[in-house]
C-alpha cells in the first residue's frame, strides 16, 4: 500500500491495522520515505478501545533523505488495543 502526501489535497492519512485479537509482542515493519523540506512526520500509535488518548511507540519527523528507510517498530498489545500509522505534512 502506498500513500503520497504530494498531491495537493493530501495532507494528512492515517492507516488503522485489523483489530488483531492479540496479546502480546507485535512487530509492525514498513517502509518509508521522507524527502524534502516540507516533509512533515510519520508516526505509529497504539490506542486501547473505547479509551481516549493513544501512546507513539515510534516517530519520525524532516527530511531523511532521498533514500527509502525501513522502519521496524516492536511494541506489545493486549486484546483491546489497537494500532495506527499516521502521516501529515
Amino acid at each position: 500500500m502506498k500513500y503520497d502526501l504530494d498531491l495537493p489535497l493530501h495532507r494528512f492519512s492515517s492507516l488503522e491495522l485489523p483489530d488483531l485479537r492479540y496479546s502480546g509482542a507485535v512487530c509492525v515493519r514498513f517502509d518509508y520515505h521522507l524527502y524534502g523540506a516540507d516533509t512533515g512526520s510519520l508516526g505509529v500509535y497504539r490506542s486501547e478501545a473505547g479509551r481516549l488518548g493513544e501512546e507513539a511507540v515510534y516517530t519520525v519527523e524532516g527530511d531523511r533523505g532521498e533514500e527509502w528507510r525501513t522502519a521496524e517498530v516492536a511494541t506489545s498489545l493486549s486484546e483491546q488495543q489497537r494500532v495506527r500509522v499516521s502521516m501529515a505534512r
